[in-house]
């Protein structure tokens, strides 16, 4: 029995033993009448004689000698069956798989490339985040991320942040807490063209300037009374943030006796150019003044003096 054991697994079979064996088959030998490879398939081959070759890219642990299955699969792939052509194939790892790396699931080991999440990092972040936002990379629940764009608030920056607010914080914090942080004290940054200046957390108006209950953004106060007929709020930004009171267009601030007031750009060059000036239909105090387009103009003679000793 030992001898017949011992002959039955050579490198050829056959009546004549004129066929050889497979090389595929471990150890090299195969069984003397039908050439089944009866010890198993080298690496990379399968099939009862170890003929067929694995899928292209198996690993070197090979693959199911029935199968086909690879028990893994090089670098950058992983074992997945084709129901097309209902075969066992090595399936490059998800695109967006952080260095192309994944398990013989499918799922990747690395995390994903910036923009994407999930278990094979097929979703796609927020539009509004920055960064990564898989739980690999951030540590925190998958799809969190990393940070939001400016304006935008919440776990997946999908919240905006309160119109007073230029950027705020992420998460308000708290144990009963909503998810992003929508206050109006949530604030980290105020707009830099409004009248805001930052404190605590909130968007307060400068000086001489009031928020709008509509839309919760801040303007400077508009003149009101007679000053509203030739005058207009105006924000300066240097060099520091101020709301003034400033001559509409087409109209220039002319001074004296400590006041101001605004002439028309015809008015003032009137100043300049008249010789003779009288009182005319002006009170006590006042010259009369008509400009190129006919109209008369009163103006104090404080700030006649005051026009005419600049130019």
């Amino acid at each position: 029995m030992g001898f017949a054991k011992a002959t039955a697994r050579t490198a050829f079979f056959g009546d004549k033993c004129d066929k050889k064996c497979s090389s595929g088959c471990k150890g090299g030998g195969c069984d003397k009448q039908n050439g089944k490879c009866e010890d198993g398939c080298n690496p990379g081959w399968r099939g009862d004689m170890c003929d067929e070759a694995c899928p292209e890219g198996t690993g070197p642990e090979g693959c199911d000698r029935v199968t086909g299955k690879p028990e893994s699969c090089v670098s950058g792939s992983f074992p997945f069956f084709d129901e097309k052509d209902n075969e066992w194939i090595c399936k490059s790892c998800p695109e967006n798989c952080k260095n192309d790396q994944c398990n013989v699931k499918g799922k990747c080991t690395e995390g994903c490339d910036v923009g994407f999440y999930g278990e094979r990092c097929m979703r796609n972040c927020g539009s509004h985040c920055i960064g990564a936002c898989n739980k690999v990379a951030t540590g925190e629940r998958d799809g969190h991320c990393t940070e939001c764009e400016a304006g935008f608030t919440g776990s997946k920056c999908n919240l905006r942040c309160h119109a007073s607010c230029k950027s705020c914080k992420q998460q308000s914090g708290g144990w009963f807490s909503r998810d992003g942080a929508i206050g109006d004290d949530d604030c980290t940054e105020c707009e830099s063209d409004e009248p805001t200046f930052f404190e605590d957390g909130h968007c307060k108006c400068i000086e001489d300037a009031t928020r709008n209950t509509e839309d919760s953004k801040c303007y400077c106060n508009e003149p009101i009374g007679a000053r509203a007929v030739d005058m207009m709020a105006f924000f300066a930004l240097k060099p520091r943030k101020q709301c003034r009171i400033i001559c509409k267009e087409g109209t220039r601030e002319v001074y004296g006796n400590k006041e101001s007031m605004c002439l028309s750009n015809e008015a003032f060059r009137a100043v300049i150019m008249s010789k003779d000036v009288q009182q005319g239909s002006c009170q006590d105090g006042e010259q009369e003044y008509i400009d190129t387009t006919g109209a008369k103009t009163c103006i104090g003679i404080a700030f006649v003096k005051d026009i005419r000793d600049f130019f």
